[in-house]
């Protein structure tokens, strides 16, 4: 392929910036373009603006390399009818994998955090509903298992956490392990809602949000909500129709980051009509974010854990340490 066939799309105004996936920052993220039809490449290929507090950069190159099947399809003439997309069986991760991840708990910087707001008892149930490991990717690191409705591993997702503050590790951003743990950069994986294995067996309300520390958090406060995550604004590719038909036949309340709000709401129409659902696009954020707070493009977690007690401890809107209440007994 021609060196320069794919370029960083030139900036056109506010609209031609994205969320970053790495650093999750608004409008810093340049993407990459095919030069020969217009299109722009999948919404993580590019780089952020932001070299110095995250300096995410996945080239089209390394697209490439780790998606050859599509490399395929590119190196045909443009004038080419390019052939129709075979099917290709979904592959799956081995359930030991999961198993052998659930241990060194003392390690793990995003359990030790839980454990700050809401105690052991709390935090090890919400550890355990959501079947979050330990990696030795990083030191501190922890894998947020995606699962699917029928129990299938679907992808496993590396993220480090301060253990004293909660933040995400921006320079390490995230690793989706999957690949590399199948020894095959071939293999067909598709991403699922993070917690879409708790859907099955109740009728409970879903709540759907982008990061999966919110959806851990956001169960501490309610139990009688199943909480999903996206894992980004168009993360685990949610608004697929594949990806979505789980949620056919729920009500389903959409907590959008601040800034993504007009986003999410164009898409809960897509995926009603789709799915026949109930959906509902929460103005919680929109209505109550300060400027800054709306700069810093905080979500629902934010936005709970407002209310602190002076060691760090989580508390409900009465008051009092929200593990008192211990909805997960």
């Amino acid at each position: 392929m021609n060196n320069h066939r794919f370029i960083l799309q030139s900036y056109s105004g506010p609209a031609s910036r994205y969320r970053c996936p790495a650093c999750n920052k608004q409008r810093e993220f340049t993407r990459y373009i095919d030069t020969e039809t217009g299109e722009l490449l999948p919404e993580y290929v590019g780089r952020c603006n932001r070299e110095s507090n995250c300096g995410f950069h996945y080239t089209p190159k390394q697209y490439f390399d780790d998606n050859k099947e599509v490399l395929q399809q590119f190196q045909q003439p443009i004038s080419k009818v390019r052939p129709v997309k075979q099917h290709r069986t979904i592959d799956y991760l081995p359930d030991m994998l999961l198993s052998q991840t659930l241990t060194a708990y003392d390690s793990n910087n995003f359990l030790l955090f839980l454990r700050s707001l809401f105690c052991n008892e709390l935090s090890n149930k919400l550890v355990a509903l959501y079947k979050v490991g330990t990696s030795r990717h990083w030191p501190g690191a922890n894998v947020f298992w995606q699962i699917d409705i029928v129990g299938k591993l679907r992808q496993a997702k590396v993220m480090c956490y301060d253990a004293g503050t909660g933040r995400r590790n921006k320079e390490k951003g995230a690793f989706f392990a999957g690949k590399k743990l199948l020894s095959n950069y071939d293999a067909n994986l598709q991403q699922c809602f993070f917690g879409e294995h708790l859907l099955p067996g109740n009728d409970y309300p879903v709540a759907i949000v982008e990061s999966e520390k919110t959806a851990i958090i956001a169960k501490a406060y309610f139990s009688g909500v199943t909480w999903l995550a996206t894992g980004g604004i168009n993360g685990c590719k949610w608004t697929d129709p594949n990806v979505y038909k789980v949620l056919k036949g729920r009500t389903v309340i959409l907590f959008p980051d601040l800034g993504c709000f007009d986003k999410w709401q164009f898409k809960a129409r897509e995926v009603a009509k789709s799915t026949g659902c109930k959906v509902v696009v929460s103005d919680l954020l929109e209505k109550n974010a300060t400027d800054a707070q709306h700069t810093n493009g905080w979500d629902l977690a934010d936005y709970l854990l407002l209310n602190r007690d002076s060691t760090g401890v989580a508390l409900t809107v009465e008051g009092y340490p929200t593990f008192w209440d211990n909805p997960l007994k």
